[in-house]
């Protein structure tokens, strides 16, 4: 068994020039394109059993 721990793609909230405090903010373009490789790829090398989130909007986005 293997555990694929994975952060999240660039949120807006993580911009060093965010400036409106934290909130449940989604994905930038940026962090839309690294979620799409990164499907791509688990798509590619990896056989899930299972898939665990948070319901943080930018874990929730439908792909671009």
């Amino acid at each position: 068994m293997h555990l694929l721990l994975i952060r999240h793609g660039q949120s807006f909230v993580n911009l060093e020039d965010w400036e409106d405090g934290y909130v449940d903010a989604g994905l930038t373009p940026l962090g839309q394109r690294q979620a799409e490789k990164l499907a791509q790829w688990l798509a590619a090398n990896v056989q899930l059993d299972a898939l665990y989130t948070s319901t943080m909007a930018r874990t929730l986005e439908p792909p671009p």
